[in-house]
């Protein structure tokens, strides 16, 4: 009735007694744009998830990169420590005073 009221929709009787509502210049339904508009939509939501799961992988490899510089470098220096070590044990405990180690 408040819509009738506002002008939205004309409500008749009909000869048969039921009322019929009339909302006037409702667009037409087109079932092959409705079609297209939903694959459309699907497109692009497909299109922002792919980006969010490539950013993702992105990320995760970064991660992966990270690890495997710092195990490389804890390897590097447990090498560095065991080299010194050894040619402390081989030299004498005053190798590093006779080799300049650090540079």
């Amino acid at each position: 009735m408040e819509m009738s009221a506002s002008g939205y929709v004309q409500i008749e009787n009909a000869d048969d007694g039921s009322l019929v509502f009339d909302f006037g210049d409702l667009p037409e339904y087109d079932e092959d744009e409705a079609v297209q508009d939903a694959l459309a939509e699907g497109h692009a939501m497909a299109t922002l998830e792919m980006a969010e799961a490539l950013e993702e992988a992105d990320k995760e490899q970064r991660r992966a990169n990270t690890r495997s510089a710092a195990k490389q470098g804890l390897v590097a220096g447990a090498a560095m420590f065991g080299a010194r070590a050894l040619l402390g044990g081989i030299l004498g405990d005053d190798a590093d005073d006779d080799l300049d180690m650090d540079g």
